[in-house]
């Protein structure tokens, strides 16, 4: 497949995941669902501000170690679509089992350059490292 040949509409089909499966509807309210659910079991350290724009700001699920290792989930959505809030779950089973996670927030394109959304989400780092300064931090 040569991605520089194929028309707008070629590309944007490819990537629509939302057509290609088939219950995608189902398995995004399902995953939304758990996501509100795990949210509502751990409020503690929800919305907390990274910076000025509306959207900066991460979900921290601490673990009971300090020491623990926290995962940092970023959100899908091509960059245009989604929130932290519909992505919990999938932190929760790292959590379940002893590790942090975070979600960090972020401005969405087209009102953010993707170069903008990278340097937002880096910000978003930096407090959760200081915060947590004794826990190892992977980024994905």
């Amino acid at each position: 497949m040569n991605w520089g040949t194929m028309s707008r509409a070629d590309r944007d089909a490819a990537y629509n995941n939302s057509l290609a499966v088939k219950n995608s509807p189902d398995l995004n309210a399902a995953r939304e669902a758990a996501s509100a659910a795990f949210r509502k079991a751990h409020p503690q350290h929800l919305d907390l501000r990274y910076g000025p724009k509306e959207r900066n700001a991460w979900d921290l699920f601490p673990a009971a170690n300090p020491n623990a290792p926290c995962i940092v989930f970023i959100h899908g959505g091509y960059w245009q679509r989604n929130s932290k809030d519909g992505f919990a779950n999938l932190v929760s089973g790292l959590h379940a089992r002893g590790w942090a996670g975070a979600l960090p927030g972020y401005t969405l394109a087209p009102d953010a350059t993707l170069s903008e959304i990278v340097a937002e989400i880096n910000a978003g780092d930096v407090p959760l490292f200081v915060e947590n300064s004794s826990a190892s931090m992977l980024s994905f």
